[in-house]
């Protein structure tokens, strides 16, 4: 069984009717062959994660949002994000920012407009994650929280242990690489 990735995308395009079309694809789980088709009707997961970044279409969470030029989606991807997707969305004119997270192989990013911020976490404590993780997707995943959550449930019947964790926790800082996206997308 695959670890699911975590993916939400902010993406716009000139082209309303192009922004109309990307959610409807997603909602008749097409979204990547809107991009990159695949040339059998039969699923090649090889040639999925070769073409597209993952092995599979996305899977939508139900969560999707458009209006006027602008969509956000959020979906889950079989262990990796469709990188190769957001490639051919950027190759087709489209602005975007997209965050990933696989917590299960401890790694997540964001893909901008071709630039690629890949940060793994797998063996990082929270207070690590708290003071090195770029604060937006930090935030938008919750994962130096849900990283002490973790250590709390360890820690909870030792109190010298559970008060050391709770002090680093709280004294670290956020990252002050607070990624601000480019002027021309629509997402402060």
């Amino acid at each position: 069984m695959a670890n699911d990735c975590r993916n939400i995308l902010f993406a716009s395009h000139t082209d309303r009717q192009r922004v109309v079309a990307l959610s409807e694809s997603f909602l008749k789980d097409e979204f990547f062959n809107a991009f990159i088709q695949q040339k059998s009707p039969d699923v090649d997961r090889d040639w999925c994660f070769r073409h597209w970044g993952c092995r599979a279409e996305a899977q939508h969470r139900g969560s999707t949002f458009h209006s006027g030029n602008l969509i956000v989606l959020s979906f889950d991807t079989p262990w990796t994000p469709p990188i190769g997707v957001y490639k051919a969305m950027v190759a087709s004119g489209w602005d975007l920012i997209a965050y990933y997270s696989e917590p299960g192989c401890g790694f997540c990013g964001r893909f901008s407009n071709d630039n690629d911020a890949y940060f793994e976490f797998s063996d990082a404590a929270s207070a690590d994650l708290r003071r090195h993780l770029p604060a937006d997707i930090d935030n938008i995943f919750d994962i130096s929280w849900r990283m002490f959550a973790e250590e709390f449930d360890d820690a909870i019947s030792n109190p010298d242990e559970f008060q050391r964790l709770l002090d680093a926790f709280t004294q670290a800082r956020l990252s002050p690489d607070v990624w601000t996206p480019s002027g021309r997308f629509p997402f402060p």
